[in-house]
């Protein structure tokens, strides 16, 4: 059986690699995907999950010795809606609720069901920032 709201395996190691970078903050020690691929997520995988966090400007890729992750900002000023959309794309819960439309428009019962528990959720992810995963 389907699950409700069902996260992601990606959405769940970039939340993970982005709270290991909060907790680095600090001390601007970068994090090379393979000291967290200890968490037990590949490398390989991991690549994919930090690549468009880095187009997001969520964190900056520090090449060389000594090199790896680390935030581009605050963890008190990344949001984990901006973590969120910047791997799954803009939170939609019904296609209705984006650019689509199924064709029911005005007649549709439960449109109005997702629309205000879309909203309560964006509200919440918007309210919750990085710091406070850590």
């Amino acid at each position: 059986m389907p699950k409700f709201l069902k996260i992601s395996t990606k959405l769940h190691a970039a939340l993970l690699l982005m709270s290991v970078l909060a907790k680095r903050h600090a001390s601007k020690r970068p994090l090379t995907l393979t000291e967290l691929a200890a968490s037990g997520f590949s490398r390989g995988y991991l690549e994919q999950v930090a690549a468009p966090l880095r187009r997001a400007g969520l964190i900056v890729g520090q090449k060389g010795q000594g090199g790896g992750y680390v935030l581009a900002k605050n963890p008190k000023t990344i949001k984990v809606k901006n973590i969120i959309e910047a791997i799954e794309g803009p939170i939609q819960l019904v296609n209705c609720l984006g650019k689509s439309s199924c064709g029911l428009n005005n007649r549709c019962a439960s449109k109005s069901v997702w629309a205000e528990l879309q909203n309560k959720i964006v509200k919440t992810l918007n309210n919750l920032t990085l710091a406070d995963l850590i």
